[in-house]
């Protein structure tokens, strides 16, 4: 359901910056590398301001798009997508994606703990302790040192570009990191756009290295006997998945796009608005107060930030709409159906909260239609 997925971009940041706060661990709390943190403190937005609200809390309605009543013609001509052709670079998943997956398919799947390697440079998937120390035009900043900080190699808690430095970097290595701060920069105004250079110092590395045939046979049921099965079904699966991705790239670039559907943008930043308000809600704030939290000062500004992603879910959809219609896909009731019912399992079977999602018969249909379309998409284009 990529329709679905795009909108969780900007829900995710949310729910990263306001529920964990910085997600590594370090003895000297700092932010100022990361992405997502909101400070050193573990607190929910509101926790640490005086400005709350016993007053119930108005949740921003989601405004859906009439999706099936949309003239795809006006907005997107698919002409020619069959002819797209994939070379097998871009279709072939690079090692630290792999390597993510694998220790992700450890870690969140199966549930285990990294223990302490040695031997080995930092892997994507590992958890890298280090010392690190950021400099701007080669003077030391506030919040820009830490000492024995816990980061996830590869799960984007820090500003881009930061953590693939990392990797291939042994322990009691030093070595430099050179990034440039996001523009905006809400953690700290002050940085944004600034190039810095970080002196960093790995302390330890942990990862999964220890785990035993046993172990994989016990957590998988007897799924898989040994552990080097279970990574093969890990790196089969992430390499069809981005096999799958580059695929669809190269259809949607391949699309002329002639102009947004205002209806569906509309209704991307609804279910935006909708996000920051449950999340507010939840800690006694106002949509207001969350958005200023983050450093909007309006809800037009939070819209301008999504300008470029809602832009995208307008055309997207469409050019979904106009595949399935070119090539006379179709769904039945029972399709619909079924996504209906797995929807209502996600939500407890409360059909009023599934539609207070802004999950509609309408939706439905898109997803199945998607679905095929996906489908379709990936058995007709080749990868040379």
């Amino acid at each position: 359901m990529k329709n679905r997925k795009i909108c969780a971009a900007i829900a995710v940041s949310f729910a990263l910056a306001a529920m964990t706060g910085c997600s590594g661990k370090d003895s000297n709390s700092t932010t100022a590398a990361t992405e997502a943190g909101t400070g050193s403190s573990e607190q929910a937005p509101g926790q640490s301001q005086e400005a709350t609200t016993s007053a119930p809390i108005e949740i921003y309605p989601i405004k859906n798009a009439d999706k099936m009543d949309i003239k795809h013609s006006d907005y997107v001509d698919v002409t020619g997508w069959k002819d797209v052709k994939v070379s097998a670079d871009d279709a072939t998943a690079p090692q630290n994606e792999i390597d993510y997956a694998v220790a992700y398919g450890y870690g969140s799947t199966l549930g285990l703990t990294q223990e302490e390697v040695i031997g080995r440079a930092v892997k994507a998937g590992d958890t890298a302790v280090f010392d690190f120390k950021g400099y701007v035009d080669g003077e030391a900043f506030e919040g820009g040192e830490a000492t024995d900080y816990e980061l996830l190699i590869g799960s984007g808690q820090f500003i881009d570009g930061f953590e693939d430095q990392i990797i291939g970097h042994s322990i009691g290595e030093e070595f430099d990191v050179n990034v440039t701060f996001p523009d905006p920069y809400p953690n700290n105004p002050d940085l944004a756009g600034a190039p810095a250079k970080f002196v960093c110092k790995v302390n330890k590395i942990m990862g999964f290295d220890n785990v035993s045939d046993d172990t994989i046979k016990t957590k998988t049921d007897g799924a898989f006997d040994t552990k080097a099965a279970y990574e093969a079904s890990l790196i089969e699966d992430v390499t069809e998945k981005y096999r799958e991705n580059a695929i669809w790239k190269a259809v949607m670039d391949s699309i002329k796009r002639i102009k947004q559907n205002d209806d569906l943008v509309e209704e991307y930043n609804s279910f935006n608005l909708n996000y920051a308000s449950a999340l507010g809600a939840q800690y006694g704030m106002t949509l207001d107060m969350v958005l200023q939290y983050y450093q909007f000062d309006s809800k037009d500004a939070f819209i301008e930030s999504l300008r470029d992603s809602a832009q995208e879910y307008s055309y997207q959809i469409c050019e979904v709409l106009a595949i399935a219609d070119s090539e006379g896909i179709t769904v039945t009731e029972d399709e619909i159906k079924d996504k209906y019912t797995d929807a209502l399992e996600e939500y407890g079977n409360d059909e009023a909260a599934m539609n207070e999602a802004g999950l509609t018969k309408d939706g439905f249909l898109y997803d199945c239609l998607m679905d095929k379309v996906e489908e379709l998409v990936y058995d007709t284009i080749t990868v040379e």
